[in-house]
């Protein structure tokens, strides 16, 4: 499913933010039929606490900083994974190394 250009997005944010948000649920739905399995599962409790998120917001302004610290936050989170995992690849002596032939 393809997205309306931004002036088009954009009239319907001033207009008709019901269809708005059906497009929302209709691209989100599409993402979702379109992931493994495993994926789609993720990807729906990710989707649960977007939309709680969204529901503890009191404007349209907290909800974008609210989504933005949860967005940073993962991101964090994954760096430090990363980060922790090249840390044990780099310790991990390379197979071969360090023993005798005979």
């Amino acid at each position: 499913m393809s997205l309306p250009d931004f002036d088009t997005l954009k009239a319907l944010a001033q207009q008709d933010e019901g269809a708005l948000d059906a497009l929302l649920e209709a691209q989100i739905s599409a993402l979702l039929e379109a992931a493994t399995p495993q994926c789609r599962e993720r990807l729906r409790g990710l989707q649960f606490r977007i939309d709680c998120e969204k529901r503890l917001s009191h404007n349209p302004i907290e909800r974008c900083v609210r989504l933005s610290r949860m967005l940073r936050a993962h991101c964090t989170e994954l760096g430090h994974s990363l980060n922790r995992l090249q840390e044990e690849l780099t310790a991990q002596p390379a197979s071969g190394e360090g023993q005798v032939s005979s």
